[in-house]
């Protein structure tokens, strides 16, 4: 899993059980200082209530989308934007949620570059 571009995480009992190089590198964290951190601690408030109810249902068994996205704060508080994708698993006997996180940063940027690009081209089409 260290050879994985995307970050790999496990959280359990709402912390850090296993985090992988990517995702440390992601996030500007060593694997000791995520280690048994509460994972709500790097989400932005305001994507806190969808986390933790996302948790909650994914740890009861209930069905939801697997996939979803947030803003993350790295270690020197700048933000990324992450797609996640989370499954519900096992580990060391207990359940636990076996994320893969990818940072959707630039792809986001680039998305509203070119909205933004488009516009301009229709409104000169219009104008001609």
């Amino acid at each position: 899993m260290d050879r994985a571009t995307d970050g790999i995480l496990i959280t359990q009992n709402s912390v850090f059980k296993f985090v992988n190089a990517a995702f440390c590198e992601m996030m500007q964290y060593t694997e000791k200082e995520l280690i048994n951190k509460p994972f709500i601690d790097v989400v932005d408030k305001g994507h806190h209530a969808e986390m933790l109810e996302n948790h909650k249902r994914r740890m009861t068994g209930e069905s939801f989308p697997a996939i979803y996205r947030a803003k993350l704060f790295r270690k020197d508080g700048s933000s990324i934007m992450v797609e996640l994708n989370s499954r519900t698993t096992d580990f060391e006997g207990n359940p636990a949620s076996f994320v893969i996180t990818r940072d959707i940063t630039d792809r986001l940027q680039n998305e509203e570059e070119l909205r933004k690009t488009q516009k301009e081209l229709e409104n000169l089409n219009r104008n001609l």
